[in-house]
């Protein structure tokens, strides 16, 4: 069986190039990116013969230190790779995961290098700042890459850095920002079509389930839209999919469908990407043995089907794969390169006894894909907008009477820029980690259209308004446009797939509308802010918090109370943990308030339909309008309050308050 195996034409290579390495052995997405997480002991090897007793050499020798090695990339032309490395660190310390500010750990930053694949012309890429990896060659001969110089951190913990993504010269010469992570993006690869494929992590609404997905750009950043994986749409499924490659010739991608906090391994799936993004049926686990790891699948005491990561598709059925039998997913010594199909069918290439093999390549040519050209109008160089079009904001929204939507709000989610304490902050109460704040709106004409600017490097969502600035159903999800980039849509939350209507938009054939701030500004939304100022006009003189039936309920802000429910501990805070206060007056509206509650890994587990939380299912806002007390809020102030609620009813609008330091 193992004859036959070895005779299939797709083995049309003698030399298979590859990483030993120590396994990750933190289990946590976020440590197994970086550099200085890893043990020192690798190497960037090439193996002579698809077999164990095969020639083994290094490329490297001793050209570098014994430090730690990252997933590497072949030239089209099979002449030159590119890989990340990470030196040893002076003094080895270990590294402080879950710790914010702290630095240490066996080995410093992953930095890029590129070799010849004879082992000659080692030379270094980038020197910084931060964390560098995850390279593969571009069609045009740039080198598209992770990094974490955007110098963003994670919102859910903040010891962790966010990876965005970036493209440089093949000398490492010209960087340019290609998407504007908020949490993380990792392990590009290039589709047939030149567009670069990879795994998005994000928080807009969202609690802890299915929230790394896949995703292509263009390699010039436009075009950033969701491949696969639409949100909390199906389940089960994996918690992530991570290092996607094209299955050549076919609308299918090979990945692992791993977890997030694991050290990047699960069972191998195969996705079409031409099935419904949002619906199992695109989805296929070929190593169906192999649980999905921290999902509510079943789960035995102890996990006897091995592991898989790495993942390098020959047909749409057999591949090359890292697999450890090892019940624990970090063995560090545990993965070997094996031969794959999709039956079950898997023979051992190679096993190193002393380090894990990672990220095999057969040293061949390969065909380069399309190189996409520029994709963005140069005749504006100083432009900070680009435009959107949406053809029929009722496409998607069945029930919605047309005429009813005559806004959209446009609003930005901020990136953590500096430590907080805590360093995990909910906003409110399970009201999510990410401030959000209204940007504006935009007209939405008679038929659905709507035509606008938005502005560029800022990571934003919609969402569809009545007449009285009423949210009906927005996203859930954010979006990145380049300056002058146009982007189009064909309605709100529309089927996968849906042709435009066959008609010309209104608002095309009109300049693109500019946002229209609302009347307390463009900035972040917070209780303290828009919805206090209110309840001081207009509550205090009956609800002031004094003894009485009426006047107990307590709507000033002079007393604060704990908040009860905030999601905000995280184990391994180096500082003493600070109290999440509010006012009281903040958790007695809450109760009265219809918003998605969002902490752990609860929440709302499937895309939510009109009306299905804020403004219009609010007790508030009916109270409200019922007259209470003869209470009449004016326009701005009824507009003020339903925004607070349409934004998940947040008490904060960002940590300033809670920062430990700004450096």
């Amino acid at each position: 069986m193992r004859d036959l195996a070895f005779q299939n034409p797709l083995l049309d290579f003698e030399e298979l190039l590859f990483v030993k390495r120590h396994t990750p052995q933190f289990g946590h997405q976020c440590s197994h990116h970086v550099g200085s997480a890893q043990r020192r002991g690798g190497d960037l090897c090439v193996l002579k013969g698809l077999s164990p007793d095969g020639e083994v050499r290094s490329l490297i020798d001793d050209q570098l230190a014994s430090g730690a090695l990252g997933r590497p990339d072949l030239s089209f032309d099979a002449t030159k790779i590119v890989f990340p490395y990470a030196a040893p660190r002076a003094t080895s310390t270990p590294y402080p995961i879950g710790k914010p500010g702290q630095v240490g750990g066996d080995c410093v930053d992953y930095q890029l290098y590129q070799i010849n694949a004879d082992g000659t012309g080692l030379h270094q890429l980038t020197d910084g700042p931060g964390e560098n990896t995850e390279p593969c060659y571009l069609p045009n001969g740039r080198i598209c890459f992770t990094s974490s110089r955007c110098n963003r951190l994670v919102q859910c913990g903040d010891w962790a850095i966010v990876f965005s993504m970036f493209t440089m010269n093949g000398d490492g010469s010209d960087v340019l920002a290609i998407t504007e992570a908020k949490e993380g993006e990792w392990f590009p690869s290039v589709l047939d079509d030149g567009r670069i494929i990879y795994m998005r992590w994000e928080y807009v609404l969202k609690a802890f389930n299915n929230i790394q997905y896949l995703w292509t750009v263009n390699p010039d950043g436009t075009a950033a839209k969701l491949a696969y994986g639409d949100h909390y749409s199906f389940s089960p499924g994996p918690r992530s999919f991570i290092e996607a490659r094209q299955i050549p010739g076919t609308s299918k991608v090979i990945t692992t469908g791993a977890a997030h906090h694991n050290c990047g391994v699960g069972p191998i799936c195969i996705v079409d990407l031409d099935k419904n993004r949002g619906e199992p049926s695109g989805l296929v686990r070929v190593t169906p043995e192999v649980r999905y790891p921290e999902t509510p699948e079943p789960e035995s005491a102890e996990h006897t089907a091995g592991w898989y990561n790495a993942p390098y598709p020959l047909s749409e059925n057999f591949y090359l794969a890292c697999y450890s039998f090892e019940g624990a997913h970090n063995a560090a010594a545990g993965y070997g390169i094996y031969l794959l199909d999709v039956h079950g069918n898997k023979e051992l290439i190679y096993r190193d006894s002393e380090l894990s093999c990672y990220s095999p390549i057969p040293l061949k040519q390969r065909k380069s894909p399309s190189q996409l050209g520029k994709q963005i109008a140069s005749n504006q160089p100083d432009a900070k907008t680009g435009t959107a079009l949406m053809l029929d904001v009722y496409r998607g929204l069945p029930g919605v009477e047309r005429g009813t939507v005559k806004y959209l709000r446009v609003l930005e989610t901020i990136p953590k820029l500096a430590h907080s304490n805590p360093q995990r902050l909910d906003m409110g109460v399970g009201s999510g980690w990410d401030p959000r704040a209204i940007l504006g709106t935009v007209p939405v004409e008679q038929d659905g259209s709507a035509h606008f600017e938005l502005p560029s490097g800022k990571s934003l969502f919609l969402q569809a308004l009545d007449e009285n600035y009423m949210n009906i159903r927005g996203m859930r999800s954010f979006m990145n446009l380049q300056p002058n980039e146009r982007i189009s849509c064909v309605g709100c939350h529309e089927s996968y797939g849906s042709a435009p209507p066959n008609r010309s938009a209104i608002a095309f054939v009109n300049r693109p509308s500019k946002i229209s701030p609302p009347p307390w500004g463009a900035i972040p939304v917070s209780f303290p802010k828009l919805v206090q100022p209110v309840l001081n006009r207009h509550c205090v003189s009956c609800h002031d918090g004094s003894k009485g039936a009426k006047k107990s309920f307590d709507l000033t802000s002079n007393h604060l109370v704990v908040a009860k429910g905030a999601n905000n501990e995280h184990p391994g805070d180096p500082w003493p943990f600070r109290t999440f206060e509010v006012t009281a007056s903040f958790m007695h509206l809450l109760k009265h308030v219809d918003y998605a509650r969002l902490g752990g890994y609860e929440g709302e587990n499937v895309p939510l339909r009109q009306y299905a939380i804020g403004s219009h299912r609010s007790a508030l806002l009916k109270l409200l309008d019922a007259g209470h007390h003869q209470v009449k809020l004016s326009a701005n102030e009824r507009r003020a309050v339903a925004a607070w609620i349409d934004c998940n009813a947040p008490y904060l609008g960002g940590w300033d308050e809670y920062f430990v330091s700004k450096e």
